[in-house]
Order: structure tokens, then C-alpha cells, then sequence
């Protein structure tokens, strides 16, 4: 005996239509999705914003480092230049006494030129490490550069350096020791 075996009659269901399970599924996941996206948009705002913090920091920071660089290399420069004020400084009244033994010498032998080639010398190594002389005679007086000792009455020649009693040094632009002088004035200053 065979037995037929019975074919479902069942209609065909519209496989185009979902079902509401389906349907509920979906809508899920499509909230979740979009949660999803938000979350990563808030996310990502969040990052681009401490990102943007972490880069304001860093251009701060590089501002501070430069900032220290230039002061160190000033504090140096200062360093030096103070260094090189000082031994300047002893150093001048050794040509102090260079110029007045010179100046005193009555005797023109090679030893006296010997002197004076070793005067020229060091005056040559003081000019080249900055050090100038401060041109006072028949100059307006000027107390950034001249200390007046002395006055004497000269008519044409008021408010002028008459004399320069010890010359004064400039270095690098800075006055190291004002030249000391004598200026005149005229007939009616005390």
C-alpha cells in the first residue's frame, strides 16, 4: 500500500510583508543603530574637543620652552658681558699706568718702543673684545659720559670739555667708567 503523501495546502505567504516579530526586530535595531551613531557623534565631539585642549596645552607649553631658551640664552649673555665688565674694569687702570708711564718717559730707546708696541697691542685686543674710548676733549659736556671734576672760565667754550684727566671706556654701548674732565663756563658761574 502506498501512502500518498499529502501536500500542504497552504496559501503563500507574501514573503514582501514582513511579520510583526520582524517588524519589532527591525525597529530595534534601527534604535540601536541611530543610539549607536549618537553615541559615536558624542563621542567624537568629545575627542575633537580634548584633542583641541591637548593641542592649546602643547602650544603653551612650546611657548614656555621657548620662552625659557631665550631667557637662558640671556641670562648667559648677561653672564658674559658681566664677566667681561668686570675684568675690563681691572684691567683699565692697567693702561691707566701704561699711558702715564709713557706719557713721562723722557728716554726714546727700543725698550720705551717695546712698551709702547705692547700698549698698542693690548688697547688693539680691549677694542676687539668691545671696549672704546670716549672721545671727551672739546666735546659738549655729556654726564652720561663725562664726570666734571674741574671747571675753569672760558668764555667761548661754555658747557665744553677743556680737559680729559683720565679717559673713560664704552663697552658695548654701555658706559664702563665716564671719562673724568674739566669743562669751562663762563665769566659769571661761581
Amino acid at each position: 500500500m502506498t501512502i500518498a503523501k499529502a501536500k500542504r495546502t497552504t496559501t503563500p505567504r507574501d514573503k514582501t510583508r514582513p511579520n510583526s516579530k520582524t517588524l519589532t526586530k527591525k525597529m530595534e535595531l534601527e534604535e540601536e543603530l541611530l543610539s549607536l551613531k549618537l553615541e559615536s557623534k558624542k563621542n567624537e565631539t568629545q575627542l575633537r574637543e580634548e584633542i583641541q585642549l591637548l593641542q592649546g596645552k602643547l602650544a603653551r607649553l612650546q611657548e614656555d620652552l621657548a620662552g625659557i631658551q631665550r631667557r637662558r640664552i640671556e641670562e648667559k649673555a648677561e653672564l658674559e658681558s658681566g664677566a667681561e665688565a668686570r675684568i675690563l674694569s681691572e684691567i683699565i687702570p692697567v693702561i691707566d699706568s701704561f699711558h702715564m708711564a709713557l706719557k713721562n718717559a723722557n728716554v726714546e730707546d727700543d725698550w720705551h718702543n717695546g712698551i709702547i708696541q705692547i700698549n698698542r697691542q693690548l688697547e688693539n685686543v680691549l677694542e676687539e673684545m668691545g671696549l672704546e674710548r670716549i672721545d671727551a676733549l672739546d666735546e659738549p659736556f655729556d654726564p652720561k659720559y663725562h664726570q666734571a671734576i674741574m671747571t675753569e672760565r672760558a668764555p667761548g667754550k661754555v658747557g665744553i670739555v677743556l680737559a680729559e684727566l683720565q679717559t673713560g671706556y664704552i663697552l658695548h654701548g654701555k658706559v664702563l667708567r665716564a671719562a673724568m674732565v674739566k669743562v669751562g663756563k663762563n665769566d659769571f658761574e661761581e
